[in-house]
């Protein structure tokens, strides 16, 4: 009741009041749905290198060599690929190179990331020990 008084008091029309609020309302809300118009246009450009990885892996070959524009997706969907992936042989001693891949790669992440922590500890534990001098 009291804010009512000072807005009258004030010259403001408590109907005025109430419209300013109703288009703040309104604002906030077409705010929020063009910011997620936003957002949902830059996850479409996030993710459509995905889609066109997935869309070309399962079309065959063929169709890939004749296409004169983009595939939105294969007529004829085909799983050859990922076939020829896991069964290629490189020579007598390797015969997943798929596996051998994800070795080396498992290999250099967990070298990396061990001396990473071990040289980050280090770093942590000398910056704990020394007392440095703040300039006022």
């Amino acid at each position: 009741m009291n804010k009512r008084i000072a807005l009258i008091t004030d010259g403001i029309q408590s109907a005025e009041v109430l419209a300013t609020k109703r288009f703040q309302k309104y604002r906030r809300i077409l705010g929020m749905i063009l910011i997620l118009g936003v957002l949902l246009l830059y996850t479409l450009f996030l993710f459509s290198p995905f889609y066109t990885i997935i869309v070309t892996s399962i079309t065959p070959n063929e169709e890939l060599k004749t296409a004169t524009s983009f595939i939105w997706w294969p007529e004829n969907v085909s799983f050859d690929g990922f076939v020829k992936l896991f069964n290629a042989e490189i020579s007598s001693e390797i015969t997943n190179p798929l596996l051998v891949s994800f070795g080396n790669t498992l290999l250099i992440t967990l070298v990396c990331s061990i001396s990473s922590l071990f040289f980050a500890g280090m770093a942590a534990f000398a910056y704990s020990k020394v007392k440095f001098n703040y300039a006022r």
